[in-house]
């Protein structure tokens, strides 16, 4: 708060932001798979301003494991901010496994095929510990700062029991 009791906002670069919300919104998600006793669908998306949640789950469910998903990550949990259900994940292996598989077929694509499906395999069964890594220093952070999370909100219903719920987040300075 300023002198006028008003909050003053810190202005981070959106990558590092986009970062954090995606540590944020991996440690939610794992607090409502573990609350629930399973992983459910979800498809979740962070930007700079938050993340979205698209599953099963009421405002308030989500509202509460990201609050608590603050306080662990916070408290030094920060294996909560790195998932193998992550896209980065799926991004790797798509990349990793179809870059080998060119590579081993390049020369003649219809004799070749045997080694370039071998090759796919073994990339793609390696990326999984390439986008862990990836996402421990590159796509998340998991020392929020000053993270504070400003509203949990419903975007809109989906088909059956399934929505989409909006977690706003922003940066404090100390005061």
């Amino acid at each position: 708060m300023d002198q006028l009791g008003t909050e003053r906002l810190v202005r981070i670069p959106v990558w590092s932001a986009t970062r954090r919300n995606h540590a944020l919104e991996h440690a939610t998600i794992a607090i409502l798979f573990k609350r629930r006793g399973r992983v459910l669908p979800v498809v979740a998306r962070s930007d700079h301003r938050g993340f979205f949640v698209r599953g099963p789950f009421s405002v308030e469910e989500v509202e509460s494991a990201a609050a608590e998903a603050l306080v662990r990550l916070r408290a030094g949990e920060r294996h909560l901010a790195i998932t193998h259900l992550c896209g980065t994940n799926i991004a790797v292996t798509g990349i990793l496994a179809g870059a080998a598989a060119l590579a081993a077929g390049s020369r003649k694509p219809r004799s070749d095929w045997p080694a370039a499906l071998a090759v796919a395999m073994l990339a793609a069964a390696l990326a999984g510990r390439a986008g862990l890594a990836l996402q421990r220093h590159v796509t998340t952070d998991s020392d929020l700062g000053s993270a504070v999370i400003r509203g949990v909100h419903a975007m809109r219903s989906g088909s059956g029991r399934s929505q989409t719920v909006r977690v706003s987040v922003s940066y404090e300075t100390n005061p």
